[in-house]
């Protein structure tokens, strides 16, 4: 099993600070084998290099839901493993979270 994460927002739990979101959000990509994952690889690959990218102003350099097109979003699920591959995500809300995870030494 492959496991990729990535988080969203800032780790800091001062809400009264500038910037600080509000939301903290952490995703997994989860492939069953080394197979899944080299073909996750590939599809990200063919993503970032296909010509729909090249042909952008500004070329994509990794793939953000936030900052891509719809017709680069299906590209890269259309190369995706049919199976094999699960995504996960968890977002909580900074304001309802137990004091004691937001325990900070400084």
């Amino acid at each position: 099993m492959y496991i990729f994460l990535d988080e969203s927002g800032d780790l800091g739990f001062d809400l009264s600070k500038q910037g600080t979101s509000k939301f903290f959000t952490m995703c997994m990509l989860v492939c069953d084998d080394v197979h899944i994952m080299r073909k996750v690889q590939n599809s990200v690959q063919k993503t970032l290099k296909n010509k729909i990218n090249r042909k952008r102003k500004n070329p994509i350099q990794e793939i953000k839901s936030t900052s891509i097109t719809h017709e680069i979003k299906e590209y890269f699920f259309k190369n995706m493993p049919l199976s094999g591959w699960a995504i996960y995500a968890v977002t909580i809300t900074k304001k309802k979270c137990n004091p004691r995870f937001t325990y900070t030494p400084w």
